[in-house]
């Protein structure tokens, strides 16, 4: 928006109404002065006319910011310059004169049109009003002749301003309207694929952890035959342990099943770890380097870390096609740390809602899941407008 209250394409509109208006306006009261006045002192026509086709033509620019100061002041400098008019033109004063010349008449209802889509439609009908009774009270202050033609011209002409304005204001309300049905689609189409991310997240947790409570109850099982000379107390208190961890494992499948989509099928694919990330980082054409075991790293780290580095080479994919990719995994005795950057595209990247709207969702994801964890996510463009995605994930969160 600019100073005047308009978009750039709306202030280039108006400006060219109001240019046209001017120009329109110069014409016209030049014609109807020539027709009054056989000799002008050089120079002074010009001026005098210039003078009243700006006065009334350029209040329409402030119609946005001040609608009611702008109309009055242009239906305030068309009645002088009908003044100016008539106190040159011999009575009876033709009504393409006095009040209004068809010039004037343009201005008046091109301020109402603009000025009416910046109010309410009271206010616009009372704009049009107080037109229709000005005009009344300058025929009635000087009367000229074709009343009823000046009179019908402000009726119709004010007419199709407002029948133009509510077509105007329908189509804006429509528009309005359509983004934000835009903006809650793409609200729910995130909030789904957060949803489905959670779910995703939800089954690889169950398997982090179902393999950890299986373990628990098999051992609990197994600890009477393996340990011998125990006590009926110790005995129960194991085939409990056993018992709970199952329990505990029913209520993980029951709550996976609900954080599963009804369409999504189960999926019976081992989990990616963390080692896996060379392999896929190969298979993208990146570059890439390790520091560090990357065997012995805790279930959930591995997933987190595999998915990071995966959503991050796709939006390399999407957004920098061709561009030089670089995977960083360093593994130290109290974090993983990912780096993947990538360099500027040498082609025009894939952009448009869909993928924008990827590209979003995609790094919310990310967020979710290196929160979860306990860690910390960091993206943004870097130095040479190429596109970086840092997480550190503690490892001590797994003890």
């Amino acid at each position: 928006m600019d100073g005047l209250g308009f978009s750039p394409a709306e202030l280039l509109t108006v400006a060219a109404a109001v240019a046209g208006l001017i120009l329109f306006g110069y014409a016209d009261l030049h014609e109807r002065f020539d027709a009054a006045h056989g000799v002008w002192r050089a120079g002074a026509e010009d001026a005098y006319v210039w003078f009243f086709a700006i006065l009334r033509a350029l209040p329409i620019l402030w119609c946005r910011r001040h609608p009611l100061i702008a109309f009055t002041a242009t239906l305030s400098g068309s009645a002088l310059a009908g003044a100016a008019l008539a106190s040159v033109v011999g009575a009876p004063l033709p009504w393409s004169v006095w009040p209004w010349s068809p010039s004037s008449q343009l201005c008046v209802l091109a301020a109402l049109v603009v000025a009416g889509l910046e109010v309410d439609r009271r206010r616009g009908v009372e704009m049009a009003t107080a037109y229709f009774l000005l005009t009344l009270f300058l025929q009635s202050v000087r009367p000229g002749y074709g009343f009823a033609l000046s009179i019908g011209s402000v009726i119709g002409g004010s007419a199709l301003a407002l029948a133009g304005l509510e077509l105007l204001r329908d189509r804006r309300d429509a528009r309005q309207a359509l983004v934000v049905q835009e903006e809650r689609t793409e609200a729910e189409r995130t909030r789904r694929t957060l949803l489905e991310e959670r779910a995703r997240i939800g089954r690889e947790l169950h398997d982090v952890v179902a393999h950890h409570m299986s373990l628990i109850a098999v051992q609990a099982e197994t600890a009477p035959f393996r340990i011998t000379g125990q006590s009926p107390e110790a005995e129960a208190e194991f085939r409990s342990i056993s018992a709970v961890s199952r329990e505990a494992l029913n209520d993980m499948r029951k709550l996976l099943g609900l954080l599963r989509a009804d369409y999504e099928q189960v999926q019976t694919a081992p989990q990616p770890r963390l080692a896996d990330v060379p392999a896929l980082v190969e298979e993208a054409g990146a570059e890439w380097e390790t520091s560090g075991d990357l065997e012995d790293v805790p279930p959930l780290i591995g997933v987190t870390a595999f998915r990071v580095v995966q959503e991050s080479l796709s939006n390399a994919r999407r957004h920098a096609r061709g561009a030089d990719v670089s995977v960083r995994v360093t593994r130290t005795d109290e974090e993983v740390r990912i780096e993947v950057r990538n360099e500027p595209s040498p082609e025009p990247p894939m952009l448009g809602p869909e993928l924008e709207a990827a590209d979003g969702q995609g790094i919310a994801g990310m967020r979710e899941r290196v929160t979860l964890v306990g860690g910390e996510l960091e993206t943004g463009p870097t130095a040479n407008d190429g596109f970086a995605v840092t997480a550190s994930l503690p490892l001590e969160t797994e003890a």
